[in-house]
C-alpha cells in the first residue's frame, strides 16, 4: 500500500493489521507487564527479607556419645561456637586443650559444639577421638555439611560463632599460633577467640568478624564419594 506525505513523496504505508498490533496490542501488553510488576512488589512489602533457618535446625538431636543435644538452650545463647574438627587433623588436635580452656571461659554464656563435616568419619571415630583428646563440649556428626556451609566452614580446626537465628558472628582462627603458611610459635600473639568471647560476654560487638586460618581442608562430599 502506497501513500504519499505532505512533500508529494511517495510512501509505503503499513498494513492495517500491523498498524493495529502496534497501536492496540502492544501498549496493552507493556500495562499488563507494568501491573503484574507493582503486584508483585506490592504483596513482598511487609514481608521483608527471607529468613534464614535457625541453627538450631540444622542440628542432630544427639551428640556421638548418644546425648541429646540441648536445643532448648539455643534462644538465650548469645553465641553458639562451633569448632570444626578431624581425628586425622593434627593442627585441630594440637587445640584440644585451648577448646576446653574456651568453653570454662565462656561460662554459660556460649554453647559450644566440636563438629565433624568429614562425611567418612563415623560416630564411633568421632566418639573415640573426643575421649582421647579429653573433649568437655558436645561433638555432633555433619554429614551432609549443613553446619559447615551454613559457617562457611572449610577447614579444621576452624571456628564459627553463629546467632540462634543462623548469622556469623566471627569465622576463623582459634588464635594466630600458626601462621598462614603453617609456621608454629611458640606463644600466640593474638587469642581471637578469647577476644570474641570477651566481647560477646559484655554485650560487644566483634572487632574482627573474620580471620584467616591455618589447618586441614575439610573434605567436600563428592570428594569422598570419589574415592
Amino acid at each position: 500500500i502506497r501513500d504519499r506525505d505532505v512533500t508529494g513523496v511517495q510512501t509505503c504505508a503499513l498494513p492495517i493489521w500491523i498498524e493495529f498490533v502496534s497501536r492496540m496490542i502492544i501498549p496493552w501488553f507493556a500495562f499488563v507487564l507494568v501491573a503484574c510488576s507493582m503486584a508483585t512488589a506490592q504483596d513482598r512489602v511487609g514481608q521483608g527479607p527471607i529468613q534464614p533457618s535457625p541453627v538450631v535446625n540444622l542440628f542432630p538431636d544427639q551428640d556421638v556419645h548418644g546425648n541429646p543435644v540441648a536445643k532448648a538452650s539455643f534462644a538465650t545463647a548469645k553465641g553458639i561456637v562451633l569448632i570444626f574438627l578431624n581425628p586425622e587433623c593434627p593442627v585441630a588436635n594440637h587445640y584440644a586443650p585451648e577448646m576446653n580452656r574456651l568453653l570454662a571461659k565462656s561460662g554459660d554464656a556460649l554453647l559450644f559444639f566440636g563438629v565433624h563435616s568429614d562425611p567418612s568419619v563415623t560416630r564411633e571415630q568421632a566418639a573415640a577421638h573426643a575421649r582421647e583428646f579429653g573433649l568437655r563440649f558436645p561433638v555432633v556428626l555433619d554429614p551432609d555439611q549443613v553446619l559447615a556451609e551454613a559457617a562457611g566452614a572449610s577447614r579444621t580446626p576452624e571456628v564459627a560463632v553463629m546467632t540462634a537465628d543462623s548469622r556469623v558472628l566471627y569465622r576463623g582462627r582459634i588464635d594466630d599460633r600458626y601462621s598462614e603458611t603453617g609456621k608454629r610459635r611458640d606463644e600466640p600473639r593474638r587469642r581471637d577467640m578469647e577476644l570474641v568471647i570477651d566481647a560477646l560476654r559484655s554485650g560487644d560487638r566483634v572487632d574482627v568478624p573474620h580471620t584467616k586460618v591455618f589447618g586441614c581442608p575439610i573434605p567436600k562430599r563428592r570428594d569422598t564419594k570419589k574415592s
